[in-house]
């Protein structure tokens, strides 16, 4: 955890403390921005993203792609298009999550080798490659922070309200890589496993497909709503609680307290297991199973034969006050280039290897071999 601190998140919104007074003062200027509300005005250009994006897939008619890698590079145009409010083209975007890898395999070498890593300053290929990399995301940061567009209208747009903010250059810079990491490592890995389940779920494909046929054609924002697409919602949930991006939570204690019979010190480091939380049995019915319907509304009833589940049984966001704070964006991502996807009918996708994807845990997780598909031409 320490060295995701130091080598990815420097001195950015996740990586402070609670009861640091730059946290708290930042937590106050950024929450506006992730509001729902907020996030329902960048629809247009989440979906002008996702339509130019899917567009350029459909002539790589009969190649398999790396749909895994496709998606991340998504991801990272997304986040600065939308929320930040500031257009990369697909190259730059394939560019910094590049980047991004490498700083993720450099902080996950650290982390295993620990303490028998060598510093940072030492002249060796695996500290170069990863000052570069994290020297290409702060440059890049630096000419959004300064160059964003302006916005005349009456409320600021992100990127002023930092540019205009009390703090130095580093703790804004901080911010804006914190975002493209946050922004779009786990949403990433969440589109990414959507497709995984829609393509080995023939059966959930059509329902959801057919879903989103019933919307109107000029669908809009309001239209992503859970009363007006239940079933897609249900899917989301699903694939979050069985292929979530984070697997382990870790919090520190605030104080001495006693859970489940044992003394945890205060400063102690809790670790929570979200895998484990949401594999529960004595929670979830079938809970190795893919059920979308567990999570539509007539199924969330005690008498149910899902049965009714303690609150915190399902936590891909974390819960309190530390839960992600992304996580209206994210959500937000997934469900436009979704719906993108399955109302275009130029071609579809086929899983090339019908085994259950390999996980591996780099910081977050991510899929071993990537995502193989093949790209069919209707």
């Amino acid at each position: 955890i320490n060295y995701i601190k130091k080598c990815l998140l420097g001195e950015g919104f996740a990586a402070l403390e609670m009861d640091n007074q730059i946290y708290k003062n930042l937590h106050k200027l950024f929450s506006p921005f992730f509001s729902s509300r907020h996030i329902a005005n960048h629809f247009s250009l989440n979906r002008k993203w996702s339509e130019d994006f899917i567009d350029s897939l459909k002539d790589r008619d009969d190649q398999v792609i790396n749909l895994e890698n496709q998606i991340r590079i998504f991801a990272m145009g997304a986040i600065s298009r939308s929320f930040l409010e500031y257009e990369i083209s697909y190259d730059l975007s394939k560019k910094m999550n590049d980047c991004i890898n490498r700083i993720v395999e450099y902080t996950f070498y650290k982390q295993i080798n620990w303490p028998f890593v060598l510093p940072d300053f030492f002249p060796i290929e695996l500290n170069y490659i990863y000052q570069e990399a994290i020297g290409e995301m702060k440059v890049l940061a630096k000419k959004i922070l300064y160059n964003g567009v302006e916005k005349e209208r009456n409320e600021k747009t992100f990127l002023q309200a930092l540019r205009d903010s009390e703090y130095d250059e580093k703790i804004k810079v901080d911010q804006i890589i914190n975002i493209f990491f946050g922004g779009h490592e786990t949403t990433a890995h969440w589109l990414t496993m959507c497709f995984y389940r829609l393509l080995s779920r023939p059966d959930v494909f059509k329902r959801v497909q057919e879903e989103i046929n019933n919307l109107p054609e000029e669908w809009q924002s309001n239209d992503m709503k859970n009363n007006r697409t239940p079933y897609l919602d249900a899917f989301t949930k699903e694939v979050l609680r069985l292929d979530s991006s984070i697997s382990v939570y870790g919090r520190d204690a605030v104080r001495n307290i006693k859970i489940g019979g044992y003394h945890v010190a205060k400063g102690s480091l809790v670790l929570l297991s979200q895998y484990h939380t949401h594999r529960n049995k004595k929670q979830w019915v079938k809970p190795y199973d893919f059920l979308p319907e567990r999570f539509l509304a007539e199924n969330k009833s005690e008498d149910s034969k899902y049965g009714k589940r303690h609150i915190r049984s399902y936590i891909p966001f974390g819960v309190g006050p530390r839960s992600c704070i992304g996580r209206f964006i994210s959500e937000a991502e997934v469900k436009i280039f979704l719906t993108t996807f399955l109302r275009q009918s130029d071609f579809t996708l086929e899983l090339v290897d019908k085994n259950d994807p390999e996980i591996e845990i780099v910081c977050t997780t991510r899929l071993k071999n990537g995502l193989p598909v093949k790209i069919i031409r209707h």
